[in-house]
């Protein structure tokens, strides 16, 4: 439920119980308004407790710190564990993967669930590739590189979402968002599109597996 419509249940029944309480002085001694009183201020706390919830999911994960690299692997694993469907990966050269990213990551290459957006080709992005995951390359140019690094999980389903990384000082920030009809979204899928058909006009034979 959008968080707007929860403010304007909690809205409209806090003002019902004020209503209530105002204009009956002896409210407490009629059990059914009491009742009534009872509901809806529990369904007003219930909604309030949601909106929080709501509004801190979309707050973005931040990393910093002398455990940042660390943690921000930890948290991308968790990611790609949960994901069960394609995997779009924008990345610069998967620096950031190590021992246990790079499990995930062949799992979901020998599942024809891996697809990788990146400058050039990579030793370990190459290695991937043959084994099962698809590699765009949209050219080695110093001049420019996607500055934001972003993955889109559960590509081409209804419950798709995004994640996407960027820096700003030391600190790493992760966010997400879990609506395809969110403008980040499109956004993300018209830079894989332009990506994959850069690819393609520089080296047709990239992407085996599209």
């Amino acid at each position: 439920m959008p968080q707007s419509a929860l403010t304007s249940i909690s809205a409209v029944a806090a003002l019902a119980v004020s209503l209530v309480v105002s204009t009956k002085p002896n409210w407490w001694e009629s059990p059914p308004r009491l009742i009534l009183i009872v509901i809806t201020s529990l369904a007003v706390i219930t909604c309030a407790v949601i909106e929080i919830v709501l509004a801190r999911k979309t707050l973005p994960k931040k990393f910093s710190g002398k455990n940042r690299d660390r943690n921000i692997r930890e948290y991308m694993t968790k990611l790609l564990q949960q994901s069960s469907g394609q995997c779009v990966m924008s990345s610069n050269n998967l620096s950031w993967v190590q021992d246990d990213q790079e499990k995930e990551l062949f799992a979901k290459a020998r599942q024809k669930e891996l697809t990788l957006l990146m400058p050039q080709e990579t030793n370990l992005s190459r290695r991937l590739a043959e084994g099962g995951a698809s590699a765009y390359y949209y050219g080695a140019d110093d001049d420019f590189r996607f500055e934001s690094r972003f993955t889109v999980f559960n590509a081409s389903r209804s419950d798709v979402w995004v994640a996407i990384g960027h820096g700003r000082g030391n600190t790493h920030l992760i966010h997400r968002t879990h609506s395809n009809s969110d403008p980040v979204y499109f956004m993300a899928k018209d830079l894989v599109a332009l990506a994959k058909r850069n690819s393609n006009i520089t080296s047709p034979t990239q992407g085996p597996n599209a």
